[in-house]
């Protein structure tokens, strides 16, 4: 019920941040990726270096980064490096819970036919992508085969702190196949 003018007002305000975004992006204060990460050092999911973490741990092609208390998985080669930014004199600097990630564009994700430790990581992505973007509940798409992949996936997810419980899908939604995750 928003009035036309309203409307148009605020497109152009959005447009106008959008390129206020993007100019700054293009800008020096944008970095470009890591070539080499190693444990310890500070990094950031952002090319604006904010906000930073250290990276805890290393597997393959990805880090393990602890932003503020939280552990983020991501690709070594969407790493940054971090912004200089000391506190002022006297005052402790707070942790920051703004993190920059790609959203999810959807709330499944498919692992058929992959090995094991690949669906394991690939859902373990997903799950933290799902977590940033707000998302409740998730689905996994694993298939039926010989249930060996959904029963992997479903004793990780009931360790995984990110997840409150799962379940299978009912027989409308992929029955075995399918595995529901109820995020925190």
């Amino acid at each position: 019920s928003a009035k036309k003018e309203t409307i148009r007002d605020g497109r152009q305000r959005i447009e106008k941040a959008l390129a206020e975004v993007r100019q700054h992006l293009r800008s020096e204060e944008a970095f470009s990726p890591l070539e080499k990460v190693a444990m310890g050092d500070r990094v950031s999911l952002s090319p604006t270096g904010q906000p930073s973490g250290t990276v805890v741990e290393i597997k393959r092609r990805d880090a393990v980064v602890d932003i503020g208390g939280k552990r983020i998985r991501a690709r070594l080669s969407t790493l940054y490096p971090a912004a200089n930014v000391e506190p002022l004199e006297g005052r402790v600097a707070s942790p920051t819970a703004r993190v920059t990630f790609e959203p999810l564009g959807e709330m499944s994700i498919m692992v058929r036919g992959m090995d094991r430790e690949s669906a394991l990581d690939e859902v373990s992505r997903f799950i933290d992508r799902a977590v940033l973007t707000g998302l409740h509940e998730v689905q996994i798409i694993h298939g039926f085969g010989e249930q060996i992949l959904a029963r992997a996936i479903r004793d990780a997810l009931s360790r995984d702190p990110r997840v409150r419980s799962h379940r299978i899908g009912e027989p409308h939604e992929g029955g075995l196949g399918v595995t529901f995750a109820i995020l925190r």
